[in-house]
């Protein structure tokens, strides 16, 4: 009976040897999935409780960000701090950036049977793309007319946006943590206080929308992603007093379910703690393989996923194939993970040993990881419905 009870009890805080990275990793596959429908040229319902699959694992994301990131911005000073985040964001992101400019769009532009000289006659010429997208704040979605014949011709990576919006969680919640860090005392309300304000802001975005203006920060985005990443840190500033066990699970499945089926436009900022829960007991009981515990490829396959499924949508339509939703799902997740691989061993990696250090844990290397977008594609990728 006690062995019984133990399974539903005992438990502990987020173990070091966790399998949060097969976890971030299936939930960079699933936005690989949902994107496969729009630049695939596909009709999938891909909804679940009214949102998209997609929008479910960049919510999880970043709330599984939001926890990492405050323990970072707790145990460094802040230009440690500062120049880890950008050792873990800049180097992939502009690699990517710069193969998309100038390998991919040339590659299809010959492909089409035009010249590459026609790359810099066009609005946004490929210098033009990678410097006018290399800060994060996108500003170029396009390269010329390079996606003219695809499903979705507008973007060569919608995905990229995203990125600024998690820069953006990372500097605010250094600043807040480097305010409260001689006072403990409030670290939990503070963080309960911000989780659940924003929240509230979530549930009345038109209003915050037309008090914002313009801005850097399209608060329509910004505020509910920022809602779940507090969330995270709420999560963290009481990991002292959390027991991740399969009974606190399954309480907290319940309460996130109630919750989101009875505010299904906002239910999931104030479901947030509770669906976190959740993962972390995941994260704590299933076993990862060790290769994916010490070599994190999510944030590799979500920055080149969108170009990849751009590329094999561009050949299918060039040879006049056409191959089943699934088939297509399973071909640009392979080549995203095995180029992710790539990214991983020889940018992102060596570039957290330069800022880090060699003598560092596995977990330690891997401990931080970028959001995933939350944006499928529509109209224009900061209008469209989210992933």
């Amino acid at each position: 009976m006690k062995n019984i009870l133990g399974i539903f009890f005992d438990g502990k805080g987020l173990k070091k040897d966790n399998s949060l990275n097969i976890i971030r990793l299936f939930l960079a596959i699933l936005v690989v999935y949902e994107h496969t429908a729009p630049l695939g040229g596909y009709k999938v319902n891909l909804d679940l409780f009214g949102k998209s699959v997609g929008a479910w694992a960049v919510y999880i994301f970043f709330g599984i960000s939001g926890y990492l990131i405050t323990a970072s911005a707790f145990s460094n000073s802040v230009p440690q701090y500062l120049i880890k985040r950008i050792a873990r964001i800049f180097p992939a992101y502009l690699a990517i950036q710069f193969v998309t400019a100038f390998i991919f769009a040339p590659l299809v532009t010959l492909l089409n049977g035009d010249s590459i000289a026609k790359l810099w006659e066009t609005p946004v010429t490929p210098i033009g793309y990678f410097l006018g997208n290399s800060l994060l704040a996108i500003k170029s979605w396009g390269i010329g007319n390079t996606l003219s014949t695809n499903p979705y011709p507008k973007a060569w990576n919608g995905s990229t946006w995203t990125i600024w919006n998690e820069f953006l969680c990372y500097i605010i919640i250094v600043i807040i943590v480097s305010l409260i860090i001689k006072y403990k005392n409030i670290y939990i309300p503070l963080m309960a206080f911000l989780w659940l304000g924003l929240s509230f802001l979530s549930s009345h975005l038109p209003e915050v929308i037309k008090a914002s203006g313009n801005s850097l920060i399209d608060v329509k985005l910004f505020v509910p992603l920022f809602a779940v990443f507090m969330a995270g840190s709420l999560l963290y500033t009481l990991r002292n007093y959390l027991r991740f066990n399969l009974f606190g699970g399954i309480v907290s499945l319940i309460l996130a379910y109630l919750i989101i089926t009875s505010f299904p436009n906002f239910g999931y900022q104030y479901a947030a703690p509770f669906i976190l829960f959740v993962v972390f007991v995941i994260a704590n009981k299933i076993p990862s393989p060790k290769w994916i515990k010490t070599n994190d490829l999510s944030y590799g396959v979500y920055l080149v996923a969108f170009p990849i499924q751009q590329l094999i949508a561009f050949a299918l339509l060039k040879m006049g194939i056409s191959i089943p939703f699934i088939v297509f799902v399973v071909l640009a997740s392979t080549l995203s993970i095995f180029v992710a691989s790539l990214s991983w061993k020889y940018i992102e990696l060596p570039s957290l040993n330069k800022v880090k250090g060699n003598n560092l844990t596995k977990q330690e290397k891997i401990d931080e990881v970028p959001a995933m977008p939350t944006e499928t594609v529509g109209a224009t990728y900061r209008r469209s419905s989210r992933i």
